[in-house]
């Protein structure tokens, strides 16, 4: 059974992408779910500015149904990686010690397998289908 303090809950993962490695992930309260937030946030308003003109044009092009399934369709979107790995992962097999340095100094797809790991430890109903959620939602 789960704790109702975030820092209490604990577990140890394999990492993804690394056979044989693991790490310790605790899962993460809401002051460091909105820092992951922010931190995206912020580095997408800092792309903002290096974004070509066809770029801009095949993003005027997509609907904002479009849009919006995109956003949702993968929950690790609107949070920054590094940011879940520094805050949630206590400890690592690796010969370096976890930190936001680390974490962005990753293999792009280590540090999104962990990020995303980090993530569903955190915060399991992100991962849910909609029809796991309808399925709840007529059980009661």
């Amino acid at each position: 059974m789960r704790s109702p303090f975030s820092s209490r809950n604990i577990t140890t993962i394999p990492i993804p992408g690394l056979d044989g490695q693991t790490a310790e992930i605790r899962q993460l309260a809401g002051k460091q779910l909105q820092a992951a937030k922010d931190a995206q946030l912020r580095d997408s308003v800092a792309k903002l500015g290096s974004f070509d003109a066809a770029l801009v044009q095949t993003m005027k092009a997509l609907s904002p149904t479009e849009i919006k399934a995109e956003a949702t369709s993968d929950p690790l979107s609107g949070f920054d990686q590094a940011t879940l790995i520094a805050k949630g992962v206590l400890s690592w097999s690796l010969e370096v010690p976890p930190s936001l340095e680390s974490a962005d100094d990753l293999d792009d797809e280590i540090r999104e397998g962990l990020a995303r790991e980090v993530l569903r430890w955190s915060k399991p109903s992100l991962f849910r289908s909609a029809e796991e959620f309808e399925a709840d939602r007529k059980n009661g």
